[in-house]
């Protein structure tokens, strides 16, 4: 195309050059200054070239399209020039800022790096952590087993100790007081020679036997049918002091009764922390494999703005450059701290929060309806307007129908 124009032009000069030879001069001139720009390669081709062309014959035509020509490439190639240089400059600002990129990925990189090692340390932490807290359980739930192991066997030596313990001191009693009272007495004194008193009765009075033969017995027996009186008060005491160790009995087990009870309460509050800690567990584990599987960023980086939206306005901190765990610590100390401090407020000042909360409702809903009749008022304020601003109807002197008929449509629209 650039070919085609230059014919064009050097074919237009030379209609020129017919008209006025003075045109040929300027041309000259101008050819002469596009020289200066052309480098000692391109001279020397033009030279060259121009001489082989001189050495042809031809008319002044011929002189001036070539010339034409010359000037023609040399303008391109200078135009040429001129948008390497620009495009080489445009290469070096991207090269430039390619280069910037580069390192501003590289930055990224490690930055992503480091928190994708904070949160391997931390998930390791959380496994770790889980991993104490099932050894923990494990060891509860073996302790239990054992204390409950403990409890049968104290229950059961308890009620045979219990059963024979009866029998005993019954038998004990009974031979004890068919015995004579010289040899009661005699063993009373040894015996406290030997131990002290207080001891005996803590040792519940084991006493010797004084009986070895059925034949002594039977001796007794015939002093009781002769006294029988004193006998029969002697065992109505006896009976009495039975119903004291009934009642002592009674009392011992009803106490260890209570005990037993209050341990097997202490054990449904441990299996009920059991559970609680396995559902905790649970439900960390589920958080860890969402964690594991989870690759879009997106999701995390919105609870880590929300995270630090709420730790901003609940809690008063400027100190933002902490982690995100340690924000979500924090908020949830918070909380537990508030909940305690509510468990230990008064019920009346819990009562007052209460009827405030109620009074700022009520305020909010009377602010509410306020505005809603503002609202209606003004529409019908703008319905007047626009009744007032609308074109008056002619009066009809014939009759009051149409009068009336006028009068409930404006009315139909009011009410609208």
């Amino acid at each position: 195309m650039v070919f085609e124009k230059s014919w064009q032009w050097s074919i237009d000069e030379d209609h020129l050059l017919k008209k006025n030879r003075k045109n040929i001069l300027c041309y000259k001139e101008s050819n002469s200054c596009s020289n200066q720009l052309l480098t000692d390669i391109d001279r020397s081709w033009i030279i060259t070239h121009m001489q082989n062309r001189r050495r042809e014959r031809k008319s002044l035509q011929d002189y001036l399209r070539k010339n034409h020509e010359i000037f023609t490439l040399q303008y391109t190639l200078n135009v040429k020039r001129n948008e390497i240089e620009r495009l080489e400059n445009h290469l070096r600002e991207e090269e430039r800022l390619l280069i910037k990129a580069e390192k501003n990925i590289a930055e990224d990189l490690v930055l992503f790096d480091q928190f994708l090692d904070v949160s391997n340390r931390n998930a390791s932490d959380a496994a770790s952590r889980a991993d104490e807290e099932s050894r923990k359980k494990e060891e509860l739930l073996n302790e239990i087993k054992q204390l409950q192991k403990i409890l049968i066997t104290y229950h059961n030596d308890q009620n045979h100790l219990i059963d024979t313990l009866k029998q005993s001191r019954r038998y004990q009693q009974f031979l004890f007081k068919f015995a004579p009272e010289e040899w009661r007495v005699d063993i009373l004194k040894d015996l406290e020679s030997q131990f002290n008193f207080f001891l005996l009765s803590f040792n519940n009075k084991n006493y010797s036997l004084y009986f070895t033969k059925p034949e002594q017995l039977l001796d007794i027996f015939t002093e009781m049918e002769e006294k029988s009186l004193p006998l029969v008060q002697k065992s109505q005491y006896t009976c009495e002091t039975l119903d004291k160790i009934h009642s002592t009995i009674n009392l011992t087990t009803n106490e260890q009764n209570s005990q037993v009870e209050q341990l097997q309460i202490k054990i449904t509050q441990l299996e009920n922390l059991i559970k609680h800690e396995i559902e905790h567990e649970i439900s960390c584990q589920n958080l860890l494999i969402q964690y594991k599987n989870e690759k879009d960023h997106s999701s995390i980086e919105k609870l880590k703005q929300t995270v630090e939206i709420l730790y901003k306005k609940y809690i008063i901190s400027d100190d933002i450059s902490i982690s995100t765990i340690h924000m979500l610590q924090t908020i949830e100390n918070k909380i537990k701290s508030l909940f305690n401090i509510i468990e230990h407020m008064d019920s009346s000042i819990l009562v007052e929060a209460e009827k405030f909360r109620e009074i700022t409702v009520r305020t909010l809903e009377r602010e509410e309806k306020l505005q809603q009749e503002k609202l209606i008022n003004e529409l019908k304020h703008k319905k007047t307007l626009l009744r007032s601003s609308a074109p008056p109807y002619r009066k009809n002197n014939n009759g009051t129908i149409t009068s009336i008929i006028r009068k409930k449509i404006s009315f139909k629209t009011f009410n609208y």
